[in-house]
């Protein structure tokens, strides 16, 4: 499965590390992988455990939970395994 979201973040409990655009969405509940464009990091807590995805689909928040990030410059990749938690969106 193929999905595009224009918005996104990566963040850790109550902060955020980073700003996404231009996020494509491949792969399924086994694995998945999402490539995107950075800014706003916040370097100290990207480099951190704990991360969770947020992607903006739609009207809705997709989240995952402890996924894994590869930064080059403002190339990010996000990879993570299983079905994402679902509810409005609630950012910019």
């Amino acid at each position: 499965m193929r999905i595009i979201a224009q918005h996104g973040r990566i963040e850790v409990p109550g902060r955020v590390a980073a700003q996404l655009t231009d996020c494509v969405f491949n792969g399924d509940s086994a694995d998945w992988t999402v490539k995107a464009r950075c800014h706003d990091v916040d370097e100290f807590w990207l480099d951190g455990g704990g991360l969770a995805l947020m992607l903006r689909v739609g009207k809705s928040q997709w989240r995952w939970r402890d996924v894994a990030v590869t930064r080059a410059g403002n190339d990010i990749t996000i990879a993570g395994r299983g079905r994402p938690e679902m509810s409005e969106w609630h950012g910019t």
